[in-house]
């Protein structure tokens, strides 16, 4: 089985997704599944973990106490209404 089937076989969406969220370069990646497999298995199923902490994070951020939140977890800002007098 090729890095990349086994990457996707874990549920990983490519070994160039794990590179990246893992600070891993590719070829070493290649690398690992060869002569460590272990390893390999290890680094993709913490890519795994970190996005779903990641992801995990955003729609706590987005739904906690019913608030509208900013891409960097601070609550929105909210227009008020007009009161023309």
């Amino acid at each position: 089985m090729t890095p990349s089937q086994q990457a996707k076989q874990y549920g990983c969406r490519s070994v160039k997704a794990v590179s990246d969220s893992c600070l891993v370069p590719v070829r070493t990646l290649y690398d690992w599944h060869r002569t460590k497999p272990e390893l390999y298995r290890c680094v993709c199923l913490g890519h795994l973990a970190l996005q779903a902490s990641i992801e995990s994070a955003i729609l706590r951020n987005n739904s906690s106490k019913g608030m509208l939140r900013d891409g960097l977890g601070r609550p929105a800002k909210q227009e008020r209404p007009c009161t023309a007098q």
